[in-house]
């Protein structure tokens, strides 16, 4: 019998064992997600109540005016007194915030428009729901929501007036000094029969430029108030029922309305917003009819079940099931699904706004959708095409209905390329592919929202380096060429698919550029000036983030692998297999890899090029135990749109998507079995035999009931269906060394 065939069949006796010997998990995946992980900084996230993708994203509004740091918070930060709820945020921001709009606060005994706030207690948040209770009156305050709207209950212990304080011209804001501060221009608000408050908020300025935009608001009561009046700067107007007010810096305005309670009483209130019209928001508190708190609670909590089911994992710590599913939970809720609810031009595609932004998400977000919810990745794809149709270009950050600065190449490629070659189906291939020829081929009126530095790339190959005071200076010119050229890549691999032979050379070509800032002396990646002279390298450029310079939020040891299509090809340059490795595991040894930047995340899954699987099991595991944990700081980073969140996901079952291409490394899983269902409603399942802290090594390996000797394989692998089987052991084997993943080779 050969070695193969022993092997075999011992994998085969090993299913048999494990399938009898094992169950299906019961537990709701929902009951792991902790809400609270990632909400002190780094991760800068909000534990309020949201649907997948969610319009309506209720959250405590903190007092944060004293608080010091680089990174303002998104309204919340743990053991800080709060106003109340607001009912839009986004996942994770950077730069000066945006949103927190229609703020809610609740008081009981006399109004009082100067001490708003009160501490949190007994915080408890889960999928679609978040409860406290204010300590300035013991008020139990829960929150869930509907797509559309939010849904309030409060339940006071005292008798007493109760108040409660609508501020539809709240938003976030970064330090007053900061440009773009996101600030309220005009403002109205109407107390209105049948127990409802109406009014609207014009908003501009915070994280992307101004990109103004209206919300429209219906607050409606469960029972008749029986006093109500707006205010205005903090002086009260008693029983006046509208104000409006513009200003040219910040307007400040709302209403009151007052309801005599007694004790154990419960008040509910629903708020519907719409980014239309009034009569939009009225039009969708119609559809939210139900005042059963419990019950919509509980559809919220069985959307996110559904959702979170699309992977389902057994074994691991407690610990480790509850960072999984928190992570899972995050990467699903950015972009935000405003399907009907957009003030653009029409049209049968569903919206989405917050790309915050494809330069963060295209590495680990999108793949995932488009491995577990490809029709909405379809339809995301559909609305970028959208506003290439209405604006010209396709978008790497889109904020409140307009463009965002880009920090980096045209990252849209990346994901069409990759929807392309995985055969994703429910968007315009053609004109996807017109969109992206037109980031490649044609120059840009304004590169730092759209489209590309054309000009210097394309006549010398790479963005040169000038003097910051240059009127030609250009942040990032360096790392900008890198990813100009992976997007180059990517549409050349879009162009092979679609039958394009002459793009495909052209395109894979230009993808060389790349290799003109890879400085053979130093053997990193850097800054030449427009002569091809070579810039002097500092200390400070090795070993720490820069802001302003050749690479955009990142170090030179960051971006030292930034051309994923050439791994082979830079394993030539360092010297061959084993100088790679010497120089990853520098890297690695002497702390250059941060896991709370997304530039360097796939810098880990690099080993496997030089055959060396072991190394990526040692490094992953290694940055799973260390960099994430459940506590309100267990994220590594920001963690923006879920990128962090989704990096963690794909580690812990094991297997990393190469972004904009069609395969997968296979790692080091934590967890015995791991069921993905697919788009098309077929499970994937990855078991792990003889797993353990120690036992993080694969020995061999079995897809689909063959022996599998690559540590990677494809997405038409496993898309139809699919088990992978993984024999662990305590130290290296000689799997996964022979047959390195795809690489560009001219």
């Amino acid at each position: 019998m050969s070695k193969h065939i022993r092997i075999l069949s011992c994998l085969v006796v090993f299913i048999l064992f494990y399938s009898c010997t094992s169950k299906d998990s019961s537990d709701n995946p929902a009951d792991y997600v902790d809400p609270f992980i990632g909400t002190d900084i780094p991760g800068n996230l909000y534990p309020g109540a949201v649907l997948p993708f969610g319009m309506v994203c209720i959250s405590p509004e903190c007092d944060l005016k004293s608080l010091k740091c680089d990174q303002p918070p998104l309204g919340y930060r743990p053991n800080m007194p709060a106003y109340g709820f607001s009912q839009t945020h986004i996942n994770s921001d950077f730069g000066n915030p945006r949103y927190g709009n229609i703020l809610v606060i609740t008081q009981i005994g006399q109004l009082d428009l100067k001490n708003k706030t009160s501490m949190l207690v007994n915080e408890k948040a889960s999928p679609g729901y978040f409860s406290a209770t204010l300590a300035k009156g013991n008020i139990k305050a829960e929150v869930t929501t509907f797509e559309k709207v939010g849904f309030h209950r409060y339940t006071y212990s005292e008798k007493g007036p109760v108040h409660f304080i609508i501020d539809p011209s709240a938003s976030l804001t970064g330090p007053e000094s900061s440009e773009g501060t996101s600030k309220c221009k005009m403002c109205e608000v109407t107390i209105l029969p049948d127990n409802k408050v109406q009014g609207y908020g014009r908003f501009e300025g915070g994280r992307g430029g101004l990109n103004p935009y209206n919300i429209y608001f219906i607050a409606e009561f469960n029972q008749p108030f029986n006093e109500y009046g707006i205010w205005n700067n903090g002086i009260i107007s008693h029983n006046e029922k509208s104000i409006q007010e513009q200003s040219d810096n910040n307007v400040s305005l709302g209403a009151y309305v007052s309801f005599n309670i007694n004790p154990g009483e419960r008040i509910k209130l629903k708020i519907a917003i719409s980014y239309v019209s009034n009569e939009k928001a009225q039009a969708n508190l119609d559809e939210a009819s139900s005042w059963d708190f419990n019950k919509i609670k509980n559809r919220a909590s069985k959307i996110w079940q559904n959702h979170l089911n699309k992977i389902v994992v057994e074994g691991g710590t407690k610990e480790q099931n509850t960072i999984f599913y928190t992570a899972l939970y995050h990467s699903l809720l950015a972009p935000r699904d405003l399907s009907g609810e957009n003030p653009s031009p029409e049209s049968s595609v569903p919206d989405y706004w917050d790309y915050y932004s494809i330069w963060n998400t295209y590495r680990t977000v999108n793949p995932l959708l488009m491995l577990i919810l490809p029709d909405r990745q379809a339809q995301m794809i559909e609305y970028i095409l959208k506003i290439y149709n209405n604006r010209g270009w396709l978008p790497d950050t889109w904020i409140a209905g307009d463009y965002a600065r880009i920090q980096g190449g045209t990252n849209a490629d990346v994901v069409i390329t990759e929807a392309i070659l995985k055969n994703i189906k429910g968007f315009n291939y053609d004109l996807a592919y017109i969109a992206m020829k037109k980031n490649a081929d044609i120059l840009s009126e304004n590169p730092l929202f759209y489209g590309k530095f054309l000009e210097q790339y394309l006549n010398l190959g790479y963005l040169p380096v000038t003097s910051v005071a240059d009127k030609e200076f250009i942040n990032g010119a360096s790392s900008r060429t890198l990813e100009y050229a992976y997007n180059d890549y990517c549409l050349s691999l879009a162009a092979k698919k679609l039958g394009k032979n002459a793009d495909y050379e052209m395109y894979s070509g230009r993808s060389l550029n790349a290799l003109k800032l890879f400085n053979p002396e130093t053997m990193f990646f850097w800054a030449r000036d427009k002569y091809g002279n070579w810039q002097r390298a500092t200390d400070e450029d090795y070993n720490y983030v820069q802001k302003t310079g050749p690479l955009y939020d990142g170090s030179m040891w960051h971006y030292s692998m930034s051309a994923p299509h050439l791994i082979s090809k830079l394993i030539e340059l360092h010297g061959g297999k084993e100088a790679i490795v010497e120089f990853l595991d520098e890297l690695f040894n002497r702390g250059h890899f941060n896991p709370g930047n997304i530039v360097n995340s796939n810098i880990p899954w690099l080993y496997i090029y030089a055959g060396r699987p072991d190394k990526t099991a040692d490094r992953v595991r290694w940055i799973l135990d260390t960099y994430y944990n459940t506590q309100p700081d267990g994220i590594p980073g920001q963690d923006i749109s879920g990128s962090l969140s989704a990096w963690y996901v794909w580690s812990a079952i094991g297997i990393y998507p190469m972004a904009g291409q069609d395969f997968y490394f296979i790692g080091s899983p934590v967890f015995a079995k791991t069921t993905i269902v697919t788009g098309k409603g077929k499970e994937f399942v990855i078991r792990t035999l003889n797993n353990s802290n120690e036992n993080k090594y694969v020995l061999s390996a079995s897809l689909n009931g063959k022996l599998w000797d690559k540590a990677w394989f494809q997405h038409k692998d496993i898309i139809n269906g699919a088990e992978l089987v993984l024999i662990m052991g305590t130290e290296p084997s000689d799997w996964g060394k022979t047959i390195p993943p795809p690489s560009y080779v001219k």
